[in-house]
C-alpha cells in the first residue's frame, strides 16, 4: 500500500508541475521513475512511445509507469495523480 501512495504522490507532483504540457517535466519524470527502480531507461522510452501512439492525452504513459511500479493499483494512482490537478484547475476556472 505504501508503494501505491508513493506512486500517487510522485505523479501528483508531476501533475501539479505540468501545466502547459506534461512533456515539459519529462526529464524529471525519468529521473524519479528510473531512480526509484520502477522502470529501466529503455522501459521508460518504450512507455513514452506507447503513450504517444495511443489516442488520448499524450501523457497516457503514466499508466504504464504506474503499472510497472505497483500493478493495477499503481496504474490508477499514477493516472489520478497526473490528471487530477489539471481537472481540478479546469473545474475551478469554469466555476469561478
Amino acid at each position: 500500500m505504501a508503494e501505491v501512495l508513493e506512486v500517487f504522490l510522485a505523479f501528483l507532483r508531476f501533475g501539479v508541475l505540468s501545466f502547459g504540457g506534461g512533456m515539459a517535466n519529462l526529464p524529471e519524470m525519468a529521473r524519479v521513475i528510473i531512480g526509484n527502480g520502477w522502470v529501466t531507461g529503455p522501459q521508460f522510452a518504450d512507455g513514452f512511445a506507447l503513450g504517444q501512439f495511443v489516442p488520448g492525452p499524450n501523457m497516457l504513459a503514466v499508466l504504464f509507469y504506474g503499472l510497472c511500479a505497483a500493478g493495477l493499483p499503481g496504474a490508477l494512482a499514477a493516472m489520478l495523480g497526473m490528471f487530477l490537478p489539471g481537472a481540478v484547475g479546469a473545474m475551478w476556472l469554469v466555476k469561478g
